[in-house]
């Protein structure tokens, strides 16, 4: 496994969008993006996670202004150059030996896997993980449930209670123009 990848905010992509070619900023911070809209507590302690968290945002508050520079969480998935399926598997959980780790109550230890296919497609595959995940709203099979499922840009996924949308590089780019 790789080092565990940090989350960023949108607005951290701004001058490498502008300034890379679509190669250039792939190699430098992945070629497929999950993009969480609102904050993301982190664990505490046991006690913490009796707390329910709210997870909807922005609010509704007009004092409150929408800021998408730091309004949305980056998780880059970055992949190895090679072309065998083993070598593109990213780990997605709260234990730090994950590639890609969400600090929530509602995520396992190792609670889902990303692969990047040498065709270039991704896929999802839950690690019968507590709380499940789910793609546009349907269950995603277990490990030795069921086959991973072929993840598209723009699909909404959720682990455990922490909803993402995933984004490939041109779309990731893309917003990035649009809102920035």
């Amino acid at each position: 496994m790789t080092e565990p990848q940090e989350h960023r905010q949108l607005g951290d992509f701004h001058e490498d969008c502008r300034d890379l070619a679509p190669d250039a900023f792939a190699d430098r911070h992945g070629d497929a993006f999950l993009i969480h809209h609102g904050p993301i507590e982190t664990l505490k302690s046991p006690e913490d996670q009796k707390k329910t968290m709210n997870l909807d945002f922005p609010t509704t508050d007009p004092r409150i202004a929408f800021n998408p520079r730091k309004d949305f969480l980056v998780f880059p998935v970055r992949t190895s150059p090679a072309n065998t399926e083993e070598e593109n598997i990213r780990s997605i959980g709260k234990n730090e030996t994950n590639e890609i780790v969400i600090l929530d109550m509602t995520i396992s230890g190792i609670h889902a896997f990303l692969t990047k296919r040498p065709d270039g497609k991704f896929y999802l595959q839950d690690m019968n993980s507590t709380n499940g995940t789910s793609i546009n709203g349907v269950p995603v099979p277990t490990q030795g449930e069921g086959a991973p499922v072929r993840l598209k840009t723009g699909d909404r996924i959720r682990f455990g209670g922490v909803k993402f949308t995933f984004l490939e590089l041109k779309e990731f780019r893309g917003l990035i123009a649009d809102l920035l």
